[in-house]
């Protein structure tokens, strides 16, 4: 019988060892996750700019290009 008991309690120990290691697993998974959302949203947003810059910018040309090929009155 103790032997038994003793089977047990190691193999209740290895799952609590298992769970231990693999909520720090997932916690680490997680703060990875949140560091790569907000590293994420950062450079969309810095894209965003960028974009909207470069529209304005196009606008502007277009604008200019038009001018410049409308036949003079």
């Amino acid at each position: 019988m103790s032997e038994e008991v003793s089977a047990a309690v190691r193999e209740d120990w290895d799952n609590r060892e298992f769970a231990d290691q693999l909520k720090l697993s997932i916690a680490q998974l997680f703060e990875f996750l949140a560091r790569f959302e907000a590293s994420t949203r950062d450079r969309l947003a810095q894209l965003a700019e960028k974009m909207t810059s470069l529209e304005g910018k196009m606008e502007l040309l277009e604008a200019q290009q038009q001018s410049l090929a409308a036949p003079p009155r």
